[in-house]
C-alpha cells in the first residue's frame, strides 16, 4: 500500500460520510468499504448507489469466491472485516490487479489465536517439521505433513505464525493491505489499537487525518477541525460518585474479568447487582426503556435487577440502536487481552493499556443519548474506569 491515511477523529464527526462523499465523487477509482457491521454495508450500497457497490454473496460453495467474482468484474465491494482478512493469494492477486481503495470502518484486530500451543510447536521443531527463530517466528520445514496442525502450516506459509508466551499467535498477511493502493481507516483513538501495534511491528507508515465540513457536507482534510458538539460533551455527562454504591470497584483490578471468576459465588455479584438497581430505580427514577446497562456477558444473568432489553455488550461499536438511552450503568473493569498484549509488548510496539480500556469505555457510551447531545448520568463502579473517564 503506497499510502496509508488514519482518519481518526471522534465519534459523529462524519468520517463515514466523508468516505462516501469521496466514493461517490472519485468515479475514476475503485473502492472496497469493509466494515463490521452488516448495516454499514447495507448503508454503504444505499449511499452509493450510482457507483453499483455490491456486496459479495456466496458462489461456488464459499463467500471468499464470490468475493473474488466481484473483484474479477472490477466491481466497486461492501464487504466484512471476516471476509476481507480471510482472502487468499488469488484475492489478494485480483485486489492489486483492480487497483483498489481500501475504506477501513474501525480498527480492526489483525491477529488470532491458533487452537495449538508452543509446546505443540516446540515438539514439531525437535521432529523437524517447522523452525522457530529467535522472535517466535514459525516457519514450516515439511511440505508433506498431513495431521492435527494442518491449519497451522497453512497459517505459516500464508501469514505470520509466533509462538509468544504458551500461545501461539497468527497475525494476517500484510499482503492483504499492500495489494491496495491506498487505505483509509476510519476510527477514533488509533493509539489504542493492536492495528496500530500491526502496523508498527511491519513498519507500514501512515499519517493521521481528520474530517471538516464545507457547503457540500463532510470530507477528508488533512487540517481537521473539531466539532462544535464536541466542545460541550463533557458538561453532559454526569458521573456517579457517591461513595458507598462505589466502593465494590475500590481496588485496581475490582470488575476485572478475572474479579468475576473469583467472586462469582461469595455474594459480590449480588452486590453488585443491588447497587445497579439502586442507581437506576432510586437514585436516576430511570424508566426502564432509557436505561443501559454492561457487564461481561457470561455473567449478565447474575445481575437480576437489570432489563435484558437494556443490555449492550461491553465492546459495542457502531450501533444506534441505544440513542434514547440516558441512564448508563457500565460495570465492568476492562483491561486488554494478555496474550495479545504480551505479544506486541515483546515486539516493542504494544498499546497503552489504560487508553485501551478508555477507547472500549468511549465507545461503549457513545451508543447512548450523548451521541444526540444529551444529557447522560453513568454510573462506573471501577475505580479505575472512573478514573480514566474523568481524565
Amino acid at each position: 500500500m503506497k499510502k496509508i491515511q488514519i482518519c481518526d477523529s471522534i465519534m459523529g464527526s462524519g468520517k463515514t460520510s466523508a468516505a462516501i462523499r469521496m466514493m461517490n465523487e472519485e468515479s475514476d477509482r475503485r473502492f472496497i468499504f469493509v466494515t463490521p457491521y452488516l448495516s454499514e454495508v447495507d448503508r454503504v450500497k444505499n449511499a452509493c448507489r450510482v457507483r453499483g457497490f455490491m456486496e459479495p454473496k456466496e458462489a461456488f460453495g464459499s463467500k471468499q469466491c464470490g468475493f473474488q467474482k466481484l473483484l474479477q468484474e472490477k466491481r466497486n465491494i461492501a464487504t466484512t472485516h471476516a471476509l476481507l482478512l480471510g482472502s487468499n493469494k488469488e484475492t489478494v492477486r485480483l485486489i492489486q490487479e483492480g487497483h483498489y481503495i481500501l475504506i477501513l470502518d474501525e480498527a480492526v484486530d489483525p491477529m488470532m489465536l491458533c487452537d495449538s500451543s508452543q509446546i505443540d510447536m516446540e515438539a514439531f521443531q525437535q521432529a523437524g517439521i517447522l523452525n522457530i527463530d529467535e522472535h517466535g517466528k514459525i516457519t514450516w520445514r515439511n511440505r508433506g505433513y498431513r495431521g492435527k496442525f494442518e491449519q497451522e502450516e497453512q497459517l505459516a506459509k500464508w501469514g505470520s505464525l509466533y509462538c509468544s508466551k504458551g500461545s501461539v499467535i497468527y497475525l494476517y498477511p500484510r499482503e492483504i493491505f499492500d495489494a491496495f493502493e491506498e487505505g483509509y481507516v476510519l476510527t477514533y483513538m488509533f493509539k489504542a489499537t493492536y492495528l496500530k501495534s500491526f502496523f508498527d511491528l511491519n513498519k507500514m507508515e501512515y499519517e493521521y487525518i481528520g474530517t471538516a465540513m464545507d457547503e457540500v457536507g463532510y470530507r477528508f482534510s488533512s487540517t481537521p477541525i473539531v466539532p462544535e458538539y464536541a466542545c460541550h460533551l463533557k458538561e453532559k455527562v454526569h458521573i456517579l460518585e457517591r461513595g458507598k454504591i462505589n466502593l465494590i470497584g475500590k481496588e485496581r483490578t475490582s470488575l476485572s474479568l478475572a474479579w468475576f471468576g473469583k467472586h462469582k459465588n461469595d455474594g459480590s455479584l449480588e452486590e453488585l447487582s443491588r447497587n445497579a438497581n439502586n442507581f437506576f430505580r432510586n437514585i436516576c427514577k430511570a424508566p426502564a426503556k432509557e436505561c443501559m446497562w454492561s457487564v461481561y456477558a457470561d455473567y449478565k444473568e447474575k445481575i437480576v435487577s437489570c432489563n435484558d432489553n437494556s443490555f449492550v455488550e461491553v465492546n459495542a461499536r457502531a450501533t444506534n440502536r441505544y440513542r434514547d438511552r440516558r441512564y448508563l450503568a457500565y460495570m465492568v473493569n476492562l483491561f486488554p487481552s494478555p496474550i495479545y498484549y504480551n505479544f506486541f509488548q515483546e515486539k516493542g510496539v504494544a498499546p497503552d493499556k489504560d487508553r485501551w480500556s478508555l477507547s472500549m469505555m468511549v465507545q461503549w457510551i457513545w451508543r447512548s443519548a450523548i451521541r444526540d447531545g444529551k444529557e447522560i448520568t453513568i454510573y462506573v463502579p471501577s475505580g479505575r474506569m472512573r478514573g480514566l473517564l474523568k481524565g
